[in-house]
């Protein structure tokens, strides 16, 4: 359906009540509104005898034919449509609602029929004849030009819909294209708060103008906060914990400070609970008074910046985000224009294409359910965060600085972190994990890789805690670092009183063990703790040797650091390669006893079990 305007457009007909018109008549000199074509519309005036009259758009039809009243522009009755009286003639016009008229050279003829007239214009209507119609306003210096939905409805959506597979071009300047759904001033973002560049009261702000032609100019306030305190003096009578005020200026809410440290009595240091809201701040040194506690006598100077923000007049018209000025200092901040906006898709699918391809896609899961999570994107200074909305599968994938973590906790709640990766400038290696598949027979994979040949895989329990094998089981395997002159230990942890270790080898493998070298002794000595560590002593002494073993105390700060348990043990054999009569004979040292021979006879070794009983006290045994 079109609408058509034609030249001397005229015939008579008979008005069915006040739906249409039946054209019966011709006119000489006229033609008839066939000429607008079957389903078409045009403008058009009728009368009769009466002094009746009306102006409206007529849908044309060759049934009857007909003129169906569709829209009353104009008429005698009020605006409404007429009842008229006997015979009516009908002709096409040009309404003075929908004409565009200049009254200088300066401008173009009207725009209007099928081809608009070239030229300029400050204000273009279409469809001003229906209850919802589109305009078009030009902008003055500074001001942006407007196309908006305006009509009768309460809200009245704007189509721009292309034809075919065309698309829509945004080709925006630098700055991008704006969405926002309200033209007001809704918050105030602080990006600095200009600490120490303040030191009577707040700067004023200003907040740039609208765009629009009509627009109104935001106004903004601000106050003033503590954002550092230094004691000058710590007075007397306070524990940690207690709160006092900064006393003088002008507020509304004092700063609320809270003892953190003592010299004595005294504060040493205090911490900041509530930075306060100033219009006038205290100067110099400022004194207190005591909320909790019983201290008195403190004083500090402190540090101030902008706080607090009130919006006093929100504005109108912004269709692009106005910039913030402060009077004076250092302090920074942005406005927010309107709420939340939406941009919404009428199918399951909402795709985002670049030039080489699909790259994001944000979907329902289901075409026939009303999703409880959803994808969601949000930064906010140097972090960044992508995760779920909604309630469902709470996930949140979180970037600030130099981490990479993932947290529990839908986008907007307080996040839990369960998972980091913290940045290493140049890294060329780093930890891969390898899923496997059904009945893999290597099961998954920790491993370390990267452009180094030979690359450790550190776990690092936290403080003197331990890293725990299958520790879901009742019995399980227990690995400790320890500090210096310590030794680690691999234990066994569970709920069975007697849990015993079990290395099993596969087929003919064997158990390996690293074995130092062996302690030589040609003469009568004392063995040290780290002698027996080797676990072989060789004796090639051609006379008899008495080799006294460690003292109690020695043995048990050689092994482990001191730190072993009570029935901690070794092994260690001494194996007699001298001549003659070179008898090795052990001597117990003091805290050290021998229980069984003593003497390892030449060209015979004894095997003895070296274990603690008690704090400094050991017992080694003839095995």
């Amino acid at each position: 359906m079109a609408l058509v305007l034609a030249d001397r457009v005229q015939q008579t007909g008979t008005a069915n009540t006040t739906v249409s018109f039946t054209l019966s008549g011709s006119v000489t000199g006229f033609q008839s509104f066939a000429v607008v074509g079957n389903g078409n519309t045009t403008y058009y005036s009728a009368t009769d005898n009466t002094g009746n009259w009306e102006v409206g758009i007529g849908t044309y039809s060759t049934t009857g034919p007909t003129l169906t009243r569709t829209t009353i522009l104009s008429s005698s009755n009020s605006g409404s449509a007429v009842t008229f009286s006997g015979s009516v003639t009908v002709f096409v016009t040009y309404p003075s609602e929908v004409a565009v008229t200049t009254d200088t050279l300066a401008y173009p003829p009207a725009i209007g029929g099928t081809t608009a007239a070239a030229g300029t214009f400050t204000t273009l209507i279409g469809g001003s004849g229906f209850a919802n119609y589109e305009q078009i306003t030009g902008g003055a210096t500074g001001n942006a030009v407007q196309f908006q939905s305006l009509g009768s409805d309460g809200n009245v959506s704007l189509a721009i819909q292309p034809k075919g597979t065309g698309a829509i071009d945004l080709a925006a300047g630098s700055k991008g294209v704006n969405i926002s759904n309200g033209g007001t001033v809704t918050a105030i973002t602080r990006t600095a708060s200009g600490s120490g560049s303040y030191t009577t009261t707040p700067p004023s702000m200003t907040v740039s103008a609208p765009t629009t032609a009509g627009g109104v100019q935001a106004t903004v306030s601000c106050t003033l906060a503590a954002f550092t305190v230094t004691v000058v003096s710590g007075g007397s009578g306070y524990a940690v914990g207690d709160t006092l005020n900064l006393s003088g200026g002008t507020n509304t809410t004092p700063v609320l400070l809270t003892v953190a440290t003592l010299s004595g009595s005294a504060i040493a240091t205090a911490t900041i609970t509530n930075g306060g809201s100033y219009t006038s701040v205290p100067t110099g040194t400022i004194s207190t008074s005591t909320v909790t506690g019983s201290g008195s006598g403190a004083t500090f100077t402190a540090t101030w910046g902008v706080a607090n923000f009130s919006i006093t007049n929100a504005g109108s018209g912004y269709v692009e985000q106005p910039t913030i000025t402060f009077s004076s200092g250092t302090a920074a901040a942005y406005a927010t224009v309107g709420g939340t906006p939406k941009i919404q898709t009428l199918g399951t699918n909402l795709d985002f294409y670049t030039p080489g391809g699909q790259a994001f896609r944000v979907s329902d899961g289901s075409a026939t359910a009303t999703p409880v999570s959803w994808v969601e994107v949000r930064t906010n200074g140097t972090t960044a965060n992508i995760g779920t909305g909604g309630t469902s599968n709470p996930f949140l994938i979180n970037t600030n600085s130099n981490i990479f973590s993932v947290r529990s906790g839908a986008m907007g709640s307080v996040s839990l972190e369960q998972f980091r990766v913290s940045n290493v400038a140049s890294a060329v290696n780093y930890v891969n994990v390898t899923g496997a598949a059904t009945g893999s027979a290597t099961g998954l994979s920790v491993s370390a890789q990267g452009s180094d040949g030979n690359i450790n895989l550190n776990v690092n329990p936290k403080g003197t805690a331990a890293v725990q094998f299958d520790s879901i089981k009742a019995n399980y395997i227990q690995i400790k670092g320890a500090a210096t002159s310590s030794a680690p230990s691999i234990a066994i942890v569970g709920t069975d009183t007697d849990i015993q270790l079990s290395l099993v080898p596969k087929g003919l493998g064997i158990v390996l063990m690293n074995q130092q070298t062996p302690t030589a002794v040609t003469a009568t000595g004392t063995l040290t703790i780290a002698n027996l560590l080797t676990q072989i002593i060789t004796s090639t002494s051609a006379t008899a040797v008495a080799l006294t073993l460690p003292t109690g105390t020695l043995s048990d700060a050689g092994v482990s650091g001191g730190t072993s348990a009570v029935n901690t043990s070794f092994d260690w054999s001494i194996i007699n390669l001298g001549s003659a009569v070179g008898d090795v004979t052990l001597v117990a040292g003091t805290g050290h006893t021998i229980v069984g021979s003593a003497i390892v006879t030449v060209g015979t070794s004894g095997k003895f079990r070296s274990r603690k009983t008690a704090t400094n006290t050991f017992v080694s045994y003839r095995v």
